[in-house]
């Protein structure tokens, strides 16, 4: 059964932001390996970039980067907004 590397779920995103956001940087590596966005943008942290910002992963950052990762600003105002729009 394949796995789709770029699943979103509610909470944290796709694995590649909960990856980033905790500074496993081989898991972020493989996902990268195996197609994962590397500017996919959802869930709670924002995009892999600013998951893995928030928490100070430098490594992880420098990797992100490295693949082209892009800042994308007002990414998480937007998620929450969304969030919040649902609720009402």
């Amino acid at each position: 059964m394949e796995q789709d590397v770029n699943a979103i779920s509610e909470r944290f995103g796709s694995a590649l932001q909960a990856a980033s956001l905790r500074g496993h940087k081989k898991v972020a590596q493989t996902l990268l390996e195996n197609g994962a966005d590397v500017n996919s943008g959802s869930g709670m942290f924002g995009s892999a970039l600013q998951a893995a910002s928030q928490e100070c992963h430098g490594a992880v950052v420098q990797m992100l980067l490295e693949k082209g990762a892009k800042f994308i600003p007002g990414l998480r105002t937007l998620r929450k907004a969304q969030l919040a729009s649902q609720i009402l």
